[in-house]
C-alpha cells in the first residue's frame, strides 16, 4: 500500500510506506517529466490517492 511518497536522493530510494521502497532510482529518473508532470511521483501519488495496493507486476516490468 502506498501511504507516502518520499525520494531520498543520497540513498537513491523512493519510500512508499514504513516498510517498502524502490531502490536504485537515480535522481535523473526521479526528476523525469512529461507534459509538466514528474512521472514517478505522479504514478505513485495516484495510487496513494486511490488507496491501491501495488501488485508484484505493478512494481516490476510485468514479465515474470
Amino acid at each position: 500500500m502506498v501511504t507516502e511518497v518520499v525520494y531520498k536522493p543520497t540513498e537513491q530510494r523512493i519510500c512508499i510506506n514504513g516498510d517498502h521502497y524502490f531502490k536504485g532510482i537515480a535522481s535523473e529518473v526521479w526528476e523525469f517529466k512529461i507534459g509538466g508532470y514528474q512521472v514517478l511521483d505522479k504514478w505513485l501519488r495516484d495510487r496513494k490517492k486511490a488507496k491501491r495496493t501495488l501488485s508484484f507486476n505493478d512494481a516490476t516490468d510485468g514479465r515474470n
